[in-house]
This record gives C-alpha cells, sequence and structure tokens, in this order.
C-alpha cells in the first residue's frame, strides 16, 4: 500500500514536470515538501508516542524511493548501509528509466515532423496545381517544392533555440539582424532530450534527494562501544572498523555530495546565466519544475527550500544525543523560513503564498509540541502533542484540498472567459469581413472623388480606420448603411454633375450656358461687398453714382492682379471662382448701363444740375468678355453654379440681345488705359475686331456669286431639251448621271 502511494506520488510529479502549468507545479512541490519536513520530525528522538510515531514513516515512504519502514525491515532485513547504497542507486535507476522516455520521444518528435512535412508538401503542390490552372506565377511555389526535395531523415541535426540566438542574417537593407526572433525562439518546440532531462531533474531532486542525504549523513555518525569496537549510531549491527564499510561509505559520500550538491548547483548556476530565456519553451521544459510558479525576481526560491530541507535533515541527524537543542534549532531554521516567505514577494498568486505560509506554520507548531512533549514528559502533553500533530496536518491537507478546489474554479472561469472572448473575436473576425465586403463597392466609388473632398474617406479605406470604427461592438448595421448610401450618393452626383459640365451635345449646352449667363447676370450684376457698403451707407442698392463708378473701378484695380494670377495659373481655388465671376458680369452690366443711359440720353448730374464728367465704356454694347479659366474637372466632384457658365466665343451674345444704340449717340472709342486687365488685346480680340468687315463682305461676295450660279443652272436646264429622251425611249444610266 505505501508503494502503491509512492507511485502515486512519483507519477503526480513526472505529470507537473511535464505540464508547464504553474499551479500544478507549486501544489505538488508544497505537499511533498511538507510532509518531507514531517518526516524529518521523526528523525529527532523526541519520545513520540506508537500512535503518533507511524505517521513519520508514512511520510517519508510517500514523498520519497525511501523503503525504510517496519514491514520492509522485516522482509528485506536490510541494514542500514544497504538502504543508503539503495538510495544512491535509485539516482542511477532514474537516469536508466530516462533513456527509454528519451527514445520514445525522439520517435514521436520525428514523426510528428516527418508528418508535417508530406502535409506541407501536399498543401504546396495544390497550390501549385491551382495556380498553373489560373495562370499564375509559380516561380515561388516550385522553388520552394524544389527545396523540400528530401524528407527528413531519424538522423538528422535537431535545432536547438539556444544555438540559434547567435545565429545572424543579412536582410533585404543590408543590416545584420538576428536569423531568428524572440517570439520564434519562444515558442520553439523543445526537444526530446529538453523533455527528458527536465523529467529527470523533477524525480530525482524531489523523490532521491532527501533520502540520499539522510543516508549518507547517518553514515557519518557513530558510536564506540569499550572493548567491543565502533559502530553505526543508527546501526549497531554494521561496524565502521570493517573494510567493506569503508568501500560503502566512500561510493555512498561520493555520490551522495555529486547529487544533493553539485546537481543543484548546476542548474541554478544554468538558470542564473538563462534568467532571460525563463519564458522560453526549451528553458520551461529544462528547467520549469525549480522556478514556474514563482515571480521572474524569485527563480531561484527553490534552491532556498532545498537548503532549508537540508538544514533541518543536518541537524536531525548530526545532533541525535540532543533532541532538545536539535528541535529548538529546526524551530529557528523554520522561523526563519516562515519570516523570508512573509516579506519577500516569493509566489506569483496569494493562494500559494498562503498555502505555504500554513505549511510552515503547521510543521514550527510540530516541532514545538513535541519539543514540550519531549520537556514535560507527562501523559497530558503527549495527549496534547499527539492531538496537535495530527489535527494541523489533517487541517493542512484540507486546506491543500480547498485551495486547488478553488484554482479549478479560476481556471473553469478562465476557461469560460478564454472562450467567450474567442467567440468575441471570431465574432469581430466575422464583422469585419462583412464590413470589407459591404465597403469593397464603395472602396471604388470613393476613388472617383475629388481628393480634396473625398480625402479622409479614402484614408479610411486605406488603412483600415473605417473598417475598425464600423467592427466595434457598438457599431449597428444602419450606420454602416448611411456610410454607403453617402458615398453611392456622392459618386451619382458627381456623374451627374460631370455629364451636366461636360456635355456632348454643342446646341444644348449653349443654350444652357447662355441662360445661365443671364441668370447669373441678373443675380449677380452687384459684389455682395458693394452691396453690403451701399446699404450701411443708407443709400438705394440699385442706383447707380459717382461712389458705383469708384467703387466699380477700385473692384476692377483689386481683381486685376488675382485675375492675371488665376490666368498663369490653371489650378485656381474654387472659392475664387464666385468672386471672379461676379466681378466679370458686374463689368458687362455697368457697360450696359452706360450704354442704355447713352441712348436715352440720361446722365447724372450734381446738386446744382450740372452734369458730371461722362465715362466712357470700356468695351462695346455688345461685347461678352471670356469667362475666367476653371481647374480640370476631370476630378471634380462639385462646381459652383457660376462657374459653369462657359462660352465657347468671346463673340456669342446672350439669348437675349441688347437694346440697339443710335450710332450718333457712340462716341469714338478712347485707347485703354495703361495696365487695365479688361482691354480687347488681353482678351486677343484685336485681330478678330479687324478682320469683321473683311469676312463680312467676303461672305456677302460668296452668296452673290453663289446664287448667280444657281440662277444660270436653272435657266440653262429650262431652254435645253438635249438632254430629254424621245418619248417611249429609256435613258442609259450614264445620262442618268449627267442629269
Amino acid at each position: 500500500m505505501l508503494l502503491a502511494a509512492q507511485l502515486v506520488v512519483w507519477r503526480r510529479v513526472c505529470v507537473a514536470a511535464q505540464s508547464y502549468i504553474a499551479t500544478s507545479v507549486i501544489y505538488t512541490k508544497v505537499f511533498v515538501s511538507h510532509f518531507q519536513m514531517l518526516a524529518t520530525l521523526g528523525l529527532i528522538d523526541l519520545g513520540w508516542p506508537n500512535a503518533v510515531g507511524i505517521i513519520f514513516p508514512i511520510s517519508r515512504v510517500t514523498t520519497s524511493v525511501s523503503l525504510k519502514s517496519f514491514p520492509a525491515d522485516c522482509l528485506l532485513k536490510w541494514s542500514h548501509a544497504s538502504y543508503a547504497m539503495y538510495s544512491v542507486f535509485s539516482v542511477c535507476v532514474f537516469a536508466a528509466l530516462c533513456v527509454p522516455y528519451y527514445c520514445y520521444m525522439r520517435i514521436t518528435a520525428f514523426l510528428k515532423l516527418r508528418g508535417e512535412w508530406y502535409a506541407t508538401k501536399r498543401e504546396l503542390e495544390d497550390k501549385y496545381i491551382a495556380a498553373r490552372r489560373n495562370g499564375d506565377d509559380t516561380r515561388s511555389l516550385k522553388h520552394k517544392l524544389e527545396r523540400m526535395r528530401n524528407p527528413p531523415e531519424f538522423g538528422d541535426t535537431v535545432t536547438n533555440a539556444y544555438d540559434l540566438v547567435l545565429k545572424t542574417k543579412v536582410n533585404r537593407d543590408g543590416y545584420i539582424v538576428q536569423e531568428c526572433s524572440h517570439e520564434e525562439l519562444t515558442n520553439m518546440a523543445p526537444t526530446a532530450w529538453d523533455s527528458t532531462l527536465g523529467l529527470f531533474y523533477a524525480t530525482t531532486l524531489y523523490m532521491c534527494w532527501m533520502p540520499t542525504l539522510t543516508g549518507a549523513l547517518r553514515m557519518i555518525r557513530t558510536t564506540e562501544i569499550e572493548d567491543i569496537g565502533t559502530y553505526l549510531y543508527v546501526d549497531y549491527s554494521v561496524q565502521t572498523n570493517a573494510a567493506s564499510f569503508k568501500v560503502y561509505l566512500t561510493i555512498i559520500l561520493l555520490g551522495a555530495s555529486m547529487f544533493t550538491a553539485y546537481m543543484p548547483y548546476v542548474a541554478f548556476k544554468t538558470l542564473r546565466e538563462r534568467s532571460e530565456t525563463l519564458t522560453w519553451m526549451k528553458t520551461m521544459t529544462r528547467y520549469g519544475f525549480l522556478y514556474l510558479g514563482f515571480n521572474p525576481e524569485r527563480y531561484y526560491w527553490e534552491l532556498v527550500v532545498f537548503m532549508r530541507k537540508g538544514m533541518l535533515v543536518s541537524i536531525a541527524v548530526l545532533l541525535p544525543d540532543t533532541p532538545l537543542l536539535a528541535a529548538y534549532l529546526s524551530v529557528g531554521v523554520i522561523q526563519l523560513s516562515l519570516a523570508l516567505v512573509l516579506l519577500l514577494d516569493v509566489y506569483e498568486r496569494e493562494r500559494h503564498r498562503r498555502l505555504e505560509t500554513i505549511s510552515l506554520v503547521v510543521i514550527l507548531i510540530s516541532y514545538n509540541s513535541g519539543a514540550l512533549m519531549s520537556s514535560v514528559r507527562h501523559a497530558v502533553s503527549e495527549i496534547i502533542a499527539s492531538f496537535a500533530l495530527y489535527f494541523l496536518n489533517v487541517a493542512f491537507v484540507l486546506y491543500f484540498m480547498s485551495c486547488i478546489r478553488g484554482d479549478l474554479e479560476d481556471e473553469v472561469i478562465a476557461a469560460k472567459l478564454a472562450s467567450e472572448r474567442k467567440d468575441v473575436e471570431s465574432e469581430e473576425y466575422l464583422r469585419r469581413e462583412a464590413v470589407k465586403r459591404a465597403l469593397v463597392d464603395t472602396h471604388q466609388a470613393s476613388r472617383a472623388l475629388h481628393p480634396r473632398m473625398a480625402s479622409d474617406l479614402i484614408a479610411a479605406f486605406d488603412n483600415q480606420t473605417l473598417v475598425e470604427e464600423l467592427s466595434k461592438p457598438g457599431a449597428s448595421d444602419l450606420k454602416l448603411k448611411h456610410v454607403q448610401l453617402s458615398v453611392h450618393l456622392e459618386s451619382i452626383r458627381n456623374k451627374w454633375r460631370q455629364s451636366k459640365s461636360v456635355s456632348n451635345d454643342p446646341v444644348a449646352r449653349r443654350d444652357y450656358e447662355t441662360a445661365v449667363l443671364a441668370l447669373e447676370r441678373k443675380k449677380a450684376a452687384m459684389d455682395h461687398e458693394r452691396w453690403r457698403r451701399r446699404v450701411e451707407a443708407g443709400a438705394d442698392p440699385g442706383a447707380d453714382s459717382d461712389g458705383a463708378d469708384v467703387g466699380s473701378v477700385a473692384s476692377e484695380s483689386r481683381s486685376s492682379e488675382g485675375e492675371r494670377k488665376s490666368v498663369e495659373s490653371d489650378d485656381s481655388a474654387f472659392d475664387r471662382v464666385d468672386a471672379r465671376v461676379m466681378q466679370y458680369n458686374e463689368i458687362i452690366a455697368q457697360q450696359r448701363l452706360l450704354a442704355e443711359r447713352e441712348a436715352r440720353r440720361e446722365w447724372p448730374t450734381d446738386a446744382l444740375g450740372r452734369e458730371l464728367e461722362r465715362v466712357e465704356p470700356t468695351y462695346p454694347p455688345e461685347y461678352v468678355p471670356r469667362p475666367p479659366r476653371l481647374p480640370a474637372q476631370d476630378s471634380v466632384s462639385w462646381t459652383p453654379p457660376s462657374a459653369e457658365i462657359m462660352l465657347s466665343s468671346p463673340l456669342q451674345s446672350p439669348t437675349k440681345a441688347p437694346r440697339p444704340t443710335p450710332s450718333a449717340s457712340v462716341k469714338p472709342h478712347k485707347p485703354p488705359k495703361p495696365g487695365d486687365p479688361f482691354t480687347y488685346d488681353y482678351f486677343e480680340l484685336t485681330a478678330v475686331r479687324d478682320a469683321l468687315p473683311t469676312v463680312e463682305k467676303q461672305m456677302q461676295d460668296l452668296e452673290s456669286s453663289i446664287t448667280a450660279n444657281v440662277a444660270a443652272s436653272r435657266a440653262h436646264a429650262s431652254t435645253s431639251t438635249s438632254l430629254v429622251p424621245p418619248p417611249g425611249e429609256r435613258q442609259s444610266w450614264r445620262e442618268r448621271m449627267n442629269d
């Protein structure tokens, strides 16, 4: 039964060593360490009653490979030297058992690697075939298939994460960088040797360390009997003067020193050197049982636990003659350990720290109860000590089980949260993909918008900002639909304005532009600034005065510089088009108003009734200036209504012709003022004006000549009869062609 319990504990240690779970590791180590310290209390001869003394060998046998018990003594009849030799060679037994485990892990890893290689090759072949069917580029796939020509063999070198740390490569920019990233090294699968080494450390250090140290120290303590010889203090059947004992002692001390001192030193020295790789799978597989569950800065704490157990064993074995002194020294060691646990932040979780604290408190009270019973030597003290020992250890076991239950509940809750989080992430992924599919139609439409108006929208499509915003849990489908409809509406508006502004029908376009020109002349004959100044002055906004003329001249002078810049650059701003068109329309309206007043012989007078100096019109009444130059219309998504006034010819007249003016009332045209942009030369119309009389005369001559030729041909056809066939005779096709 004890051997079955020992096998259960040993299996639990192996499972915890291979689990990489901090909770499992901590619970296993605390449970084993607690009962090993309780077994150490039985090494001190405090006079425990028989009802209590049975708990110490049970604790020793179940938590170690020791066989020292009453049934084993009766069955095997071994001496202490034999038990000590067995403890030392148990390490070799575990090492021998690790060999088939290594072979099993090596074969399993090879078969897994080979299966992954064949699966990857089949996937690449399928992709290569699909790419060739679709006519895609297959060079990269072909190169990968050529590199996977030979499958992995069993004797190939296994990838070691520690060796890849120093391996470098040259990237595309020409810099020397590490071949594998930190994340790749962290998640790199451990080798079979790593798994075997980690299992060997866990099983030997926790199942063989305590009995090996105890047996080696007991071989040192001897006692001398006068006239008989020297014997071991714990076993009077072993005489230390014999040659066989010296051989046993040498082997046991060498093996115990190598295992109990050198092996932990090498393990923790390696941990110190690999302190930056504690999160790597390779390090956790090898040494995870020694530091998992501790804070990263307290990775060495298990070495402190080994030192505590070693001091307790040394005090109990080397001071057998003074049990009270040994008990009180052990109490001091336990109190020091308890203080360190309370002062230092050792464990990652608070529940684990409380469990370790309660374990040390129970052991401390057990040692004090034994010291009290040994010093008082009364039946009541024995009952109190026995009751305290049983009650406290049973309470520790119950609290241990409650902690496991609490962690299991926490793990269940964490698993549920992880599952819900996974569902939420998958739902978010599906929503993101749905948003992408819903916006794929609007993406192309958004690129057709004007860059100034759709830059934010295009950027939101490109950097996934819009998708991220719409993929949030609070985003509704209505919001997504609104964005879709907005983009579609903007696209339709663009197409409509483009078809309206760039029409293929010149007649309809000319009529439309003429009507718009007339409407703009009527609405914008006066700019907003002049209107505001006249309203503030209290004058009639529609009346004409010197101030109006002066304002118009000032407006002309102010706009000349802007017009010059606009002519030099085709990319003028949209917000200035309205103002420039308004200035053109204002000047045209002024010239027409002056011409009408001249025709009616009306002219403004001063307060004394005298006529003011007449201002000659800059343009003739029938002249229409060239429209302002607009930006390119291929990417314009919005065009001001006034900017759509586009005249195909500077000589085109509006729909409503101006009122005719008598030639007698028109005075000779004065030369333009220097610097005035509104001239014939500015609009390149001087040559057209000079060529108009010649063109009209040529047109009249051409029309008269055509009329004369047509009349002569008709007269000739009526008088000539040679082309008329006789009655009943049919004309030939040549005669018909001549006709």
